[in-house]
């Protein structure tokens, strides 16, 4: 990343001044939001003035596949901050793709982590997005919408639980629909091991 990509990010983790981070439209990069420095109360101290860990999202998927899902979180959510889409067109060269999704990655994580959610496994997308993953970036693929909302309810949860929400909620959120009347995502045990995994983990969940 150029100095002058660093340095909005460096100014929004100035001590001292808080800066909420947003998604800049049309590019798929998240960047501190450009606003008056919150002043810091009279006695407060920078733990008690700290908000909570929230783990950075970041859609890598065919275009225009990510920015759909990104559409469809903000209808049900509104503005979610700290969400950041790379839609992969079908002739972008792999090695600029890579530098963006680090370069989002960065933007996002702010420390906290990240949540990488990939459409296809073994895909161009996925492949690029693979090239992040380590004990503070999971990579998740078979994306659906779910899976997002999903992560954006339990991004304040430790990474590690919060991916496994999100592959739990993606599976329930694959149902055959056989009748007209409105349906849970449900699971029902039919006897075998799996199933009644699935089952159990649904009822604690619910």
């Amino acid at each position: 990343m150029t100095t002058a990509a660093r340095a909005p990010i460096a100014a929004a983790r100035r001590p001292g001044t808080l800066r909420p981070t947003v998604v800049v439209p049309g590019t798929g990069l998240a960047s501190p939001q450009q606003a008056a420095p919150v002043a810091r109360p009279q006695g407060a101290t920078p733990a008690n003035l700290t908000a909570p860990a929230m783990i950075g999202i970041l859609l890598v998927a065919h275009a225009p596949l990510g920015e759909a899902f990104a559409a469809a979180a903000r209808h049900v959510f509104g503005e979610v901050p700290r969400l950041a889409v790379i839609d992969v067109l079908p002739d972008a060269p792999t090695g600029p793709m890579i530098e963006r999704v680090a370069a989002c990655v960065e933007a996002v994580g702010d420390g906290d982590g990240v949540l990488v959610l990939t459409d296809l496994f073994g895909a161009t997308p996925c492949n690029i997005a693979a090239n992040v993953a380590d004990s503070q970036t999971k990579v998740i693929s078979g994306a659906n919408l779910p899976m997002l909302l999903r992560a954006i309810s339990y991004r304040r949860e430790p990474l590690s639980v919060m991916a496994e929400k999100v592959v739990t909620g993606g599976s329930l959120g694959i149902v055959q629909v056989g009748s007209r009347a409105p349906q849970r995502q449900a699971v029902v045990p039919d006897g075998t091991r799996e199933s009644l995994r699935s089952y159990h983990q649904q009822q604690q969940q619910q």
